[in-house]
């Protein structure tokens, strides 16, 4: 039920972003927009923090996949995510770079993908605790399975 709950979020949270951005995505007329350097250089330092993220994260699905079989549906899923993210990302920085987008709108994008990149970091945490709850408890259940035949081996 958990990872239900877990995968619609997701889902609605990538629908949502996938929704914004394609009504963002009209045509008009390129546009000269003037922003200090200071919101300039800030804007870049946000934009590398969530590309470190995002390699962060792509590293963390990397591993998970290496051990995990029975979660392999959701880990696609979450790499399908990170990709659109990431492609979201560099759509972002390309805007920024020849000043297609004002400085709110380039900041809108941003926070919004800070906010997916939050809301992934979360799945994929949850995602490898389950995985090591998972892990101690074949652990434990091997003990007791190797006591119960130790003891009914002395008997």
């Amino acid at each position: 039920m958990r990872r239900k709950l877990l995968l619609l979020c997701c889902l609605l949270v990538f629908a949502l972003s996938s929704a914004d951005l394609a009504a963002d995505t009209t045509t008009t007329a390129p546009q000269t927009v003037t922003i200090q350097a200071s919101q300039y250089n800030k804007l870049k330092e946000i934009i590398n923090q969530q590309e470190m993220t995002l390699e962060t994260l792509q590293l963390k699905l990397t591993m998970l996949s290496q051990n995990s079989t029975a979660d392999k549906q959701t880990l696609i899923q979450l790499s399908g995510n990170l990709t659109s993210c990431r492609t979201e990302l560099t759509q972002t920085q390309q805007l920024l770079t020849s000043a297609k987008v004002s400085l709110t709108l380039a900041e809108n994008n941003l926070k919004k993908q800070s906010e997916y990149l939050q809301t992934l970091t979360a799945q994929i945490n949850a995602m490898t605790d389950e995985q090591k709850r998972l892990k101690r408890q074949r652990n434990t259940w091997a003990v007791i399975a190797g006591v119960a035949v130790l003891w009914i081996g002395c008997k």
